[in-house]
C-alpha cells in the first residue's frame, strides 16, 4: 500500500524557514497587490484591496489633480508646422476653394446662403430687453460706423467677404486695427492663418501670440486674440480649424467634378465622338500604326487622345464603326447632388424650387418650411454672426448694446 502524507496548512514562510530558505516580498513598498510605488494607501486599497481586484492603472505623468489637462491629443511641436491645416490631417484651403469653384452645386448653394443673408435688415439694440435707458446718440455713432466697417467698404460687400471664407473654407477672420473712432475692422484671408496652441492644445492667451500668418511659404506675423478675431463655424475639441461643410460629402463633390469633366471633354474642340472604326484584317500591327498617325495628323487643336477614333482589324473585309461612349443624361443625379449640398450647408432644398412631389404647397407648408429653415441653417448662422459683429461692437462703446 502506498503512504498517504498528511496535508498540514502552513504558510510560505514556514515552508520556506523548513527548507533553509528565506521569502522575498514582490510587492516591496506597495502595500498591496497589483499596487505601484508611491500610490497612497487609499488609492491602492481601492484599486488593489481584495480578491480579483481590477488593479492600479499605470501611474500618470502628472498625479497634481489640480493642473489643468490638455483639451486634445496633439501631436509634439505642432506649432512647427509652416503650412495651415499641416498637422491635421485636413484638406488645405486651397483644395476646398477649388471645389467650391468647380462644383455647381457646391456654388448654387452658397450664393444662395449668401444673398439670403445679404437681404436681412440689423440694427444696434440695448443687450436686456428691458433696459429702458435712452442711447439715441450712441446708436446713431454704432449705425454710422457700421455702414463701412473697414472705413472704405460698405457693410453689404464687407460681410459678403466673411461669408465666402466662412462657407468655403470655414475661416472666417478680421483684423482689429486702431481703437476708438478710429477702429477698423479688415477682412483677411483665413486660409493664410494658422492658429497655435499652448501647453495645454488651447488658443494662448495676451500677451502670447495666438495666430500666424504665412505668405510666400514663410512665417509672415504673429497676432494676438485682442488684434485678431479667427472664427471657425464647424469646431472641434481635436482640432483648432473648422470644418468645412464640402468636406461632409468631398468624395461625392469629386465625383461630379469628374462626371462633368468627363461630358465636357467629349465636345471638347471636336465633333468627333469617342468610336472604333474597323480595318481589313489583312493590315499588319506597322499599317495600322502608319494610319492611325495619319489620321491623327488630320485633326486640328490639342486634343486628348483618349477621345480620338481607335482604329483595330476586323474580319470579313468589313469596316464598321462603333460608338464607345456619349454623355448620358445626368439631370436626376445633378438634383441629387444639389439637395446634398442644400443639406450640408444648411439650406432647404426648398428655397432653390426642389420641393418633393406635386405643386408649390400651401400657406402652412410654406410657413414650415420658413421656420425649418431658420432653425436648420439660418438660426445658428445668424447667431454666430450676430455674437461676432457684437464682439466688435463692445470694442466700440462702454454701452450695454449688441448687434441684431
Amino acid at each position: 500500500m502506498s503512504r498517504r502524507h498528511k496535508l498540514s496548512k502552513v504558510t510560505l514562510s514556514q515552508n520556506a524557514a523548513r527548507m533553509g530558505g528565506k521569502v522575498v516580498s514582490l510587492t516591496g513598498d506597495r502595500g498591496l497587490p497589483g499596487s505601484q510605488p508611491g500610490t497612497p494607501e487609499a488609492y491602492a486599497r481601492a484599486w488593489s484591496g481584495g480578491m480579483f481586484a481590477p488593479g492600479q492603472p499605470v501611474l500618470p505623468n502628472i498625479t497634481d489633480e489640480d493642473t489643468a489637462p490638455r483639451q486634445f491629443d496633439y501631436a509634439a511641436g505642432i506649432n512647427l508646422y509652416y503650412t495651415p491645416r499641416g498637422g491635421y490631417s485636413l484638406l488645405p484651403f486651397t483644395t476646398l476653394r477649388q471645389f467650391a469653384d468647380l462644383c455647381e452645386e457646391i456654388r448654387i448653394v452658397v450664393e444662395a446662403v449668401k444673398r439670403e443673408t445679404r437681404a436681412l435688415t440689423w440694427d444696434i439694440v440695448p443687450e436686456n430687453q428691458d433696459d429702458d435707458r435712452d442711447y439715441t446718440v450712441e446708436k446713431a455713432r454704432l449705425r454710422e460706423w457700421w455702414r463701412y466697417p473697414d472705413g472704405q467698404t460698405e457693410f453689404d460687400a464687407w460681410q459678403n467677404a466673411l461669408l465666402e471664407d466662412m462657407l468655403v473654407c470655414d475661416a472666417l477672420t478680421v483684423y482689429i486695427e486702431g481703437s476708438g473712432d478710429g477702429l477698423r475692422a479688415l477682412t483677411m484671408d483665413g486660409t493664410l492663418i494658422r492658429p497655435l496652441l499652448d501647453y495645454r492644445g488651447m488658443t494662448p492667451m495676451p500677451p502670447v501670440p495666438a495666430y500666424m500668418q504665412y505668405v510666400k511659404g514663410r512665417n509672415w506675423q504673429w497676432f494676438t486674440t485682442n488684434r485678431l478675431l479667427y472664427r471657425p463655424f464647424n469646431t472641434s475639441t481635436g482640432s483648432p480649424y473648422g470644418k468645412s461643410a464640402i468636406e461632409f460629402f468631398i468624395l461625392r463633390v469629386n465625383e461630379a467634378i469628374r462626371r462633368k469633366m468627363s461630358a465636357a471633354q467629349y465636345w471638347d474642340q471636336t465633333n468627333i465622338p469617342e468610336m472604333l472604326a474597323g480595318l481589313p484584317d489583312t493590315w499588319t500591327t506597322q499599317q495600322i500604326e502608319d494610319f492611325q498617325n495619319y489620321w491623327d495628323a488630320l485633326l486640328t487643336g490639342d486634343i486628348d487622345k483618349l477621345r480620338r477614333m481607335k482604329f483595330m482589324p476586323t474580319h470579313g473585309g468589313q469596316l464598321p464603326v462603333y460608338e464607345v461612349r456619349r454623355p448620358g443624361d445626368t439631370a436626376q443625379q445633378d438634383e441629387w447632388m444639389l439637395r446634398l449640398a442644400c443639406w450640408c450647408f444648411g439650406f432647404l432644398p426648398s428655397e432653390l424650387g426642389l420641393v418633393a412631389g406635386k405643386g408649390l404647397g400651401g400657406a402652412g407648408f410654406m410657413e414650415g418650411q420658413e421656420n425649418a429653415q431658420y432653425r436648420f441653417g439660418f438660426g445658428p448662422m445668424i447667431q454666430f454672426l450676430q455674437n461676432l459683429y457684437t464682439t466688435i461692437t463692445r470694442r466700440l462703446t462702454g454701452a450695454p448694446l449688441c448687434w441684431r
